[in-house]
């Protein structure tokens, strides 16, 4: 099963990081329908209280707390973890409150890291160094994960303006589509996701999550297009006779693993049995996706 591993990862809490988490989750399992499980690294576990009391489709819940720091210990746990449930999952999401001691190495078993952060200028630097600190420089493949900067819980003024615009990064990453500061999502925790409710500020989820999907969809198309090429390399290498055999022994189809077809060329039934594209370049494109350097 080709699965798709995500890291919600932030250095302190308050940015929104578990109610992106949770939501995200009950999201992929209700909507594109995904196999999808919540690996719960955060000690408060308000992500993993948040989907165990309702119960999304499609979705399994585990926690797992870093008690030893010696050794590395919770690295390789840690690791451990994450394949062993990738294996079984269409969709991995991880909720991780980033401390000291750990390895910038873990992030290499991720395709994806979405780092939530306020628009004021001492948060943006401070997620700046963040990034540059602990999440940029570890040994990857030859795909690294790709960077995504998720503006949370912005006012109504900071929603009018794009404070990144100006803003110089010392490495590549997308800005996914923000979300606003909201009062009633608070009231949401454990009663229904916010993506799902009536909430004025819904759509704003909506749009984020499907700008994620449309993220990851891409990053498995190129991951499968270099281990096909690995593949092809390989093959290539060996003699006309044997390369006959491997063919035949093989078959065509296990050059390379089915993608599925993106949901945006699917029409999904919502509540209100409104039918609606998944395509993601029809969306408003404010914020969604713009590369800084």
């Amino acid at each position: 099963m080709e699965s798709l591993r995500i890291l919600l990862v932030s250095q302190k809490g308050g940015v929104g990081k578990s109610t992106i988490s949770a939501n995200l989750a009950a999201w992929y399992g209700s909507i594109p329908k995904r196999k999808t499980v919540l690996l719960d690294f955060d000690p408060h576990a308000s992500a993993s209280e948040w989907l165990n009391n309702l119960k999304p489709e499609n979705v399994s819940v585990y926690c797992h707390t870093f008690k030893d720091f010696v050794a590395q210990r919770w690295f390789i746990s840690a690791r451990m973890e994450v394949r062993k449930r990738a294996a079984i999952n269409q969709i991995l999401i991880a909720d991780l409150t980033w401390t000291k001691p750990m390895n910038k190495d873990f992030i290499t078993e991720f395709d994806i890291i979405i780092v939530p952060c306020g628009v004021s200028q001492v948060e943006v630097e401070a997620t700046k160094n963040f990034i540059s600190n602990n999440l940029i420089g570890a040994n990857r493949s030859e795909i690294s994960p790709k960077l995504l900067l998720c503006p949370s819980r912005l006012t109504e003024r900071e929603l009018k303006t794009n404070p990144f615009y100006s803003e110089k990064f010392s490495f590549p990453l997308l800005l996914l589509p923000p979300l606003p500061a909201d009062s009633e999502v608070k009231n949401m925790f454990k009663k229904n996701f916010v993506f799902d409710s009536n909430a004025v500020h819904a759509g704003y989820y909506d749009r984020c999550f499907k700008a994620i999907f449309k993220v990851g969809e891409d990053f498995l198309k190129s991951k499968q297009k270099v281990e096909y090429g690995n593949k092809k390399s390989v093959i290539s290498s060996l003699t006309h006779k044997e390369n006959s055999a491997v063919k035949k022994k093989m078959g065509p189809s296990q050059y390379l693993t089915n993608v599925e077809k993106l949901i945006s060329d699917k029409k999904v039934n919502k509540k209100s049995d409104k039918k609606e594209s998944y395509d993601v370049s029809r969306e408003k494109r404010t914020w969604l996706q713009r590369l800084l350097w």
